[in-house]
């Protein structure tokens, strides 16, 4: 019985078109199934962004880039604030000349705000770009400035079309204290830093953020390509005459669910 109140619950969240694009996708890898199975959930993902999650490699990608967390923060606050970073980024809806500058690529994000925002990730709130900083009578200039309702954090993000170089760390280190300095109220938490550069070296970044206590993040950004369109789907009230038993496609999807069940036991063996 606890099997399926544990299951049940997660696959009834979302639409049956959800489980079919999982189960084309990873029939044959349960615990990838069960991953977009739970992130679908959470954030009311529909059918179409689940697809270009998909076809994105999220999971590859979540929690994927180079930081100091585990020494800048509480372990908890580290977990936490690893998997709301992504490396790559994927704008897919950028068009940008091969020689833009800073200052394009991020009038070209704001310009489709909407989709920045979802590439980002659930929490993320737009606060502002090339917000200004008074520090000891000199105006510095963040690139773009967010707030995370989870983590309970200001996100800086300093944009850069080129390579990552160690420089920019530091950079990042004082555009955050500055931030924590100003603008941080309450129970605000220390503001963290993603430095978004077209390329990075792995080595670099790891070592630019050796003994460096402010929270930052080294990832990349690529203009991706749009996922394949899925075929369209007429709705009608009508049910063709030579559609068959329509009594049988409770017993599929019984039968397609218990698959996925069978093979992914951490899910389905419940909290024992």
């Amino acid at each position: 019985m606890a099997r399926c109140r544990k299951v049940q619950p997660l696959a009834g969240q979302v639409g049956w078109t959800h489980h079919q694009v999982r189960l084309d996708a990873f029939s044959d890898r349960p615990d990838v199934y069960g991953w977009y199975a739970a992130k679908a959930s959470a954030n009311r993902w529909s059918r179409r962004h689940l697809q270009a999650q998909i076809h994105l490699g999220l999971h590859e990608r979540q929690g994927a880039a180079v930081t100091n967390f585990e020494v800048a923060l509480e372990p908890t606050d580290a977990e936490q604030a690893l998997r709301a970073m992504k490396d790559p980024y994927i704008f897919d809806f950028l068009e940008l000349a091969e020689d833009a500058r800073e200052r394009e690529l991020e009038q070209a994000l704001i310009h489709d705000i909407q989709k920045f925002l979802l590439e980002l990730g659930s929490g993320f709130a737009f606060y502002g770009r090339q917000k200004a900083l008074l520090v000891g009578e000199e105006e510095f200039f963040l690139d773009l400035l967010f707030y995370h309702h989870s983590l309970r954090r200001f996100v800086v993000i300093d944009l850069k079309v080129g390579r990552f170089r160690p420089e920019h760390v530091s950079k990042m280190n004082f555009y955050l204290n500055a931030v924590d300095e100003q603008l941080r109220l309450g129970d605000d938490r220390e503001s963290v830093g993603i430095i978004l550069c077209a390329d990075r070296n792995e080595t670099v970044a790891k070592l630019a953020l050796h003994r460096v206590y402010a929270p930052i993040a080294v990832s990349t950004w690529k203009a991706g390509t749009p996922p394949p369109e899925l075929p369209a789907v007429e709705i009608t009230d009508e049910v063709p005459a030579d559609l068959g038993d329509l009594s049988e496609l409770d017993t599929v999807r019984t039968r397609l669910i218990e698959r996925v069940v069978r093979r992914t036991p951490e899910i389905a063996a419940g909290d024992d």
